[in-house]
C-alpha cells in the first residue's frame, strides 16, 4: 500500500473534480427545471448525490490500493468472466466487461491460469457482440442542442437512448460545463497512469488498455450505471503499478 503521503496530493485533485462535477450537476439540474421545463422524480432525486458518492469511492480507493488490490481484481474479473451474464443486465454492459477482461489479462495478468480465463471472457465477448447496436439517436442530439452549455442534470426530460455513445450522454446531462470537468477528470487518470510507468513497454499497454475503455464508451452510456463505473475504477487501480513495486 503507498504510503500516506504519495497519495495525499492525487486524493485531494479527485476529491476536487468531484466537488466540482457534483456542483455543475446540481447546477444543470436546476437550469433544466427552472427555465427548460424538465420533468422530475425520485429516481432523479436519488441520482442527485451521483459524484458526491462517486468522488467518496475514488478517494477511499487512491489512498488504499496497493498489490491487494490488484490480487483481489484479477480474482473478481476471472470470476465475472465465467458469469458476465449474472454479474451484468445488458449484452452492451456483458460485452464491455469481457472486453476490458480480456484485455487486463492480455497485458497485465501474473496468474498462469491467464489464458484460460481470457478464454472465457473471449467467449462472453463474442456472445454478447452478436446482440450489440450503436447509433447516435436523435432524442440525445435534441437534447443537446437544446441546453448545450448546462445541459440537463439527472432530469428525466426525456428517454434517452441506451444505444448512444457515453461522450453525447455526458454532452445532454452536463453540457460543455460538465464536459470540461469530465475532460479534465480524463487527462488527472491518463496522467497519474503514464507518471508512475518508466518502461516502454508497459507505458504503451496502459495506453492500450485507456484506449479499449475510450472505444467502448462509443458502444453506450456505460458509466451511467455504477457498476460499470466500479468494474472500472478497480480495474485501473490494478493497473497502476508505482514504481519500485514492480516484481
Amino acid at each position: 500500500m503507498p504510503a500516506p503521503w504519495e497519495t495525499r496530493a492525487p486524493a485531494f485533485r479527485a476529491a476536487a473534480l468531484a466537488g466540482a462535477l457534483q456542483v455543475a450537476w446540481l447546477i444543470s439540474y436546476l437550469f433544466a427545471l427552472a427555465f427548460k421545463g424538465a420533468q422530475t422524480g425520485p429516481l432523479d432525486w436519488l441520482d442527485l448525490p451521483r459524484w458526491t458518492l462517486l468522488g467518496v469511492f475514488a478517494v477511499h480507493l487512491i489512498r488504499h490500493h496497493g498489490p491487494a488490490v490488484r490480487e483481489a481484481v484479477e480474482s473478481a474479473m476471472a470470476a465475472a468472466a465465467y458469469a458476465s451474464w449474472l454479474v451484468f443486465d445488458s449484452p452492451r454492459e456483458r460485452f464491455a466487461a469481457a472486453a476490458l477482461t480480456l484485455c487486463y489479462l492480455l497485458l497485465f495478468s501474473r496468474s498462469r491460469l491467464r489464458l484460460m480465463h481470457a478464454g472465457a471472457a473471449l467467449a462472453a465477448l463474442s456472445t454478447a457482440w452478436a446482440r450489440l447496436g450503436v447509433s447516435p439517436a436523435p432524442d440525445v442530439l435534441r437534447l443537446i442542442g437544446a441546453s448545450p452549455v448546462l445541459g440537463w442534470g439527472p432530469a428525466r426530460y426525456e428517454v434517452v437512448s441506451a444505444t448512444s455513445p457515453q461522450y453525447l450522454h455526458w454532452l445532454a446531462r452536463g453540457g460543455a460545463l460538465g464536459a470540461c470537468l469530465l475532460a479534465a477528470a480524463a487527462v488527472f487518470v491518463v496522467r497519474a497512469l503514464m507518471r508512475s510507468e518508466d518502461d516502454l513497454r508497459r507505458r504503451a499497454a496502459v495506453g492500450a488498455f485507456l484506449a479499449c475503455a475510450a472505444l467502448l464508451l462509443l458502444t453506450g452510456p456505460l458509466l451511467d450505471g455504477y457498476r460499470f463505473f466500479l468494474l472500472l475504477a478497480f480495474m485501473l487501480a490494478a493497473v497502476h503499478e508505482p514504481r519500485g513495486e514492480a516484481t
